[in-house]
This record gives structure tokens, C-alpha cells and sequence, in this order.
């Protein structure tokens, strides 16, 4: 059974993810569990999280894709090469992010 402290804790954080806060959100219930490891409410809820940032974070790339194609069309290729760079710490592994950043770097040297 868990106690009131456990309860507010995991309240607390579920108003983080409500007010859209994932991030401090997934940081609280790491701090939590470095102190309570054996809390299974708090790791679930963290497992939650770390979903929602997942998905949120692969829309944020897509977007991130999408806007560096209408970049390179317009031959701005410098701000393509930004907008890749900052995307890229979303999903460090995305192998067509990666391409997508070597194809334009190659253009922009060959400019």
C-alpha cells in the first residue's frame, strides 16, 4: 500500500504532465526514484512519460523534416542545416534525420 507521501509525489507530477511540463515531469520521477528505487507508482509513471516525450519528440523531428525540405527547395540551405541540428538531439538514432543532414551538408559545401 502506498503511503500519503508517495501519493503526493506522484500527484505532483502527474500536474507536471498535465500542464504539459514532460520534461521536469521525467526529471522529478528520476530524482524520486534515486532516492525510492523500490517505488513502483513513481516507475510506472515515469515509464508513461517517457512514451509521451518518445512520441512527442518524433513529431517534433517530422516537423523539423518537413521544414528543412521547404528550406533546401528554396536554396536556403544554411538555416536547413540548422533546423536538422537542432532536431537531431531529439532522436540522436533517427538514420533519415542523420541522411537528411549529410545530404544537405553536402550541397551546401558544393555551393
Amino acid at each position: 500500500m502506498e503511503d500519503a507521501f508517495f501519493r503526493q509525489i506522484r500527484r505532483n507530477i502527474e500536474g507536471l504532465v498535465i500542464e504539459g511540463k514532460l520534461t521536469d515531469a521525467y526529471q522529478r520521477c528520476k530524482q524520486v526514484l534515486d532516492k525510492y528505487p523500490n517505488q513502483r507508482g513513481v516507475l510506472d509513471l515515469k515509464q508513461d512519460i517517457e512514451q509521451k516525450l518518445l512520441s512527442q519528440n518524433k513529431e517534433l523531428v517530422k516537423e523539423a523534416i518537413k521544414e528543412a525540405k521547404a528550406l533546401v527547395r528554396k536554396k536556403e540551405l544554411e538555416k536547413a542545416l540548422r533546423v536538422i541540428k537542432k532536431a537531431i538531439p531529439l532522436t540522436p538514432n533517427d538514420a533519415k534525420l542523420k541522411r537528411l543532414y549529410l545530404k544537405i551538408q553536402k550541397k551546401y559545401k558544393e555551393t
